[in-house]
């Protein structure tokens, strides 16, 4: 009885606070950033998850759009805080302070300075959806529980936000290192395929759905030409010269040549390290991507007769090509700003060092013994590793985009507390 009231009292306090925080939040106003508007027109650099999430609350009501939108993603996001902290604390054994703790990492980017929620961006979409993946993915690890959720959620959330795209493959591995042992192929081996087949969903609802908007059945137009801005950064004239399609060739002297007449590039400048450079690039990417190669590369294409959503499609294809070419001549320099970068968003280079040893030990520790521990911390490093990987490789380090994996940094450094304290054989009240 005593459990059971204090398991109660805990609920309502969780409410309580939740229900403080919705008030104070929905009264604040919505937020416009320059994205916005390219998400309610379903552009063809857009993937389709939040397009179609506004359209369905425009279909409702425009007059109170900005409340729905809003109240929809502080009530997605505290449902899932609630169950993905719930969920961790009993993997963890959590105490108390640990579990307010972590409420309180896991809901402060829908306050200063992200507001996820009043910000009309898939950030307030793709947050919960990421902690809903989280919540149903640790059930299916260690519970083999919420399958069909699971799959859900996950497609939901890379039709949001491509930059999980990795998640299910992660997931996958985790799942099978956990069970090799004993793979059985009709118990086992469904799962997989079922991850596998999310990654295949996704690549058909986003081309169809660029097909319906703008009769093109290809993938959200944008990825390279994100990839490309930082193998531009560290470009050079010279690098023309291995470029052979004529379009190409064409689109890479407008974006190379504006982008050095502005000042934009690593060789405008000498810095004294990596990280100086990294924060100049963080300083012209926009120019770089948008500047120099997005819109005047689509008005390359319009002027030979392309149609606009096909000239904005076209540049991607064209970024797609060049990127491996000014990569592969620049390789030391690029590898240099992609790891300063790496680091910008970890904050430091002993983290993400740790990172990776833990990460070998723990998958190691899986190969030959998977314990829930093992599988666990496997399973964070990886998450945090890849998201700060895809985030450098894809754009920069911007807390909008990495601020996913702080809460399981967090959770990180609890899970390496706790293993140094056990192997003491000490015994401290709050862990």
């Amino acid at each position: 009885m005593l459990n059971l009231f204090k398991d109660n009292y805990k609920q309502i306090v969780a409410l309580l606070f939740y229900t403080i925080c919705f008030i104070y939040l929905i009264n604040i106003d919505a937020i416009y950033s320059p994205d916005s508007g390219s998400y309610f027109t379903g552009s063809i650099w857009r993937s389709p998850g939040y397009p179609i999430f506004l359209l369905f609350f425009k279909l409702i009501s425009r007059t109170y759009l900005n409340t729905l939108v809003i109240g929809t993603q502080l009530v997605m996001g505290f449902t899932a805080i609630h169950f993905f902290s719930k969920e961790i604390s009993k993997l963890l054994n959590l105490k108390i302070i640990f579990q307010v703790g972590l409420i309180l990492v896991l809901i402060a980017p829908y306050f200063h300075p992200l507001y996820v929620a009043n910000n009309i961006c898939p950030e307030g979409l793709s947050y919960p959806l990421y902690l809903f993946s989280l919540y149903f993915g640790l059930q299916f690890l260690f519970k083999d529980k919420y399958f069909y959720p699971l799959l859900a959620s996950l497609l939901l959330l890379i039709l949001t936000r491509q930059q999980f795209v990795l998640l299910p493959l992660i997931l996958l591995v985790c799942y099978y290192l956990k069970h090799r042992k004993y793979f059985k192929l009709k118990l086992h081996g469904f799962k997989i395929i079922g991850l596998i087949i999310v990654l295949v969903l996704n690549s058909l609802m986003d081309r169809t759905f660029h097909k319906l908007r703008s009769d093109l059945f290809i993938p959200t137009a944008f990825s390279y030409i994100n990839l490309n801005s930082a193998a531009i950064y560290v470009s050079t004239e010279s690098d023309i010269n291995a470029i052979k399609n004529v379009d190409d060739r064409a689109i890479f002297k407008q974006a190379y040549q504006k982008s050095f007449k502005n000042g934009w590039l690593q060789e405008n400048k000498k810095r004294d390290s990596y990280k100086a450079y990294y924060e100049d690039f963080q300083s012209n990417l926009d120019y770089i991507c948008s500047g120099s190669f997005h819109k005047p590369g689509s008005d390359y294409y319009l002027s030979k007769g392309y149609e606009y959503d096909h000239s904005r499609a076209q540049v991607e294809v064209s970024a797609k090509a060049i990127y491996p070419i000014l990569v592969k001549n620049n390789l030391w320099k690029y590898t240099q700003l992609i790891y300063a970068s790496v680091i910008h968003g970890l904050k430091s280079h002993v983290l993400f060092w740790l990172l990776i040893v833990v990460l070998f030990v723990s998958a190691f520790k899986t190969l030959l013994k998977p314990t829930k521990n093992s599988v666990l911390t496997l399973l964070l490093t990886t998450l945090i590793i890849s998201n700060a990987l895809i985030v450098s490789l894809a754009s920069y380090s911007v807390m909008r985009l990495e601020f996913y994996h702080y809460p399981l940094i967090c959770l990180f450094w609890v899970i390496i507390l706790k293993n140094i304290i056990t192997s003491a054989k000490l015994k401290l009240p709050f862990l």
